[in-house]
């Protein structure tokens, strides 16, 4: 009887230990989802519908225009580069600008501090700074 107690008591404490160990947070399944050295624009809060995923390409610094895909509909983001992304609100990439810093997310491009809130669903452009 001991005996079966004993391993009972190890046979759960090796599966809350486990579910605890795997356990995801929505941060570290959002950079999952983008991919190593992505940035990417999500069309949905949290991470969720249409994805857009850029590659950081070698050089200096550059600007991309978004496909139409993902033009103006982005409102969230995560940037698993080493570099800082400006999104811009013109296919000229000048006006409101977010910065994204280096290995960063953001689930809500409508609800900031420390940024600007113009971006949410009016992102055109992305500047990759290197």
């Amino acid at each position: 009887m001991k005996r079966t107690l004993a391993i009972s008591a190890s046979v759960l404490t090796l599966s809350t230990v486990g579910l605890i160990g795997l356990s995801p947070t929505a941060q570290a399944d959002s950079r999952a989802s983008c991919g190593a050295n992505r940035f990417c624009l999500y069309e949905g809060y949290d991470f969720e519908r249409g994805v857009y995923r850029h590659k950081p390409r070698p050089g200096s610094w550059y600007q991309v225009n978004l496909p139409s895909s993902i033009n103006d509909q982005a409102t969230s983001m995560v940037n698993n580069t080493k570099y800082g992304v400006h999104m811009k609100v013109d296919r000229d990439c000048f006006g409101d600008a977010y910065y994204a810093a280096a290995k960063s997310s953001d689930k809500d491009l409508a609800h900031n501090s420390g940024n600007n809130d113009n971006v949410n669903n009016r992102v055109t452009c992305i500047i990759i700074v290197k």
